[in-house]
């Protein structure tokens, strides 16, 4: 009886753990509690793509609801940057996949945006827009000199780098060949 009640007044002397709201910025905590100010880097609402960057030792995942391109250290799996619209250099309307290229260069298709990809150099500089305007992008993957995205209309466009621009340089299918092709892999 004694321990039920010694548990009940502990429980009853916490606060409610709605109550408990995570800093918004890393903070210094007390030893034995962890974490404070990492909570919002943490959450995904409907990550929708993922990539691998074994050179750099990265993980980048493109959180669709929260507009936002993750990234973390693949071995440690501590965030390295959370990429949103106010600290890219571009707007995020919502990124479904993202494929890094041989040099670390990685591209992120975003669904509703002007241009269906947005390229990033591997210090996270956004180098631009890729696409015809008004094509949404569902999968992109990338190739150093190449990028290919999926698009909503069944098709796949190839583009190709020149210097610092890329070209449209093939379209594989036509309009409504192919239904909603959202994923490719490098063979």
């Amino acid at each position: 009886m004694k321990k039920i009640i010694l548990l009940w007044g502990i429980l009853s002397a916490a606060p409610p753990l709605a109550a408990q709201v995570p800093t918004p910025t890393p903070t210094a905590t007390p030893s034995g509690s962890c974490c404070q100010g990492l909570a919002q880097i943490n959450v995904f609402l409907a990550p929708a793509g993922m990539a691998v960057d074994y050179p750099n030792k990265r993980l980048y995942v493109a959180d669709f609801n929260n507009q936002q391109v993750q990234v973390f250290n693949s071995d440690t799996q501590s965030p390295l940057t959370v990429l949103t619209s106010a600290n890219s250099g571009t707007t995020f309307i919502n990124p479904i996949d993202v494929s890094v290229d041989g040099t670390g260069d990685f591209f992120v298709a975003d669904v509703g945006a002007p241009q269906p990809l947005k390229e990033f150099s591997s210090s996270f500089a956004f180098l631009g827009s890729i696409g015809p305007a008004g094509v949404t992008a569902y999968g992109v993957l990338a190739d150093p000199g190449s990028v290919y995205f999926s698009t909503s209309t069944g098709q796949v466009f190839q583009y190709n780098a020149s210097a610092t621009v890329f070209s449209a340089a093939a379209t594989y299918g036509n309009p409504g060949t192919l239904s909603n092709p959202n994923q490719m892999v490098k063979i």
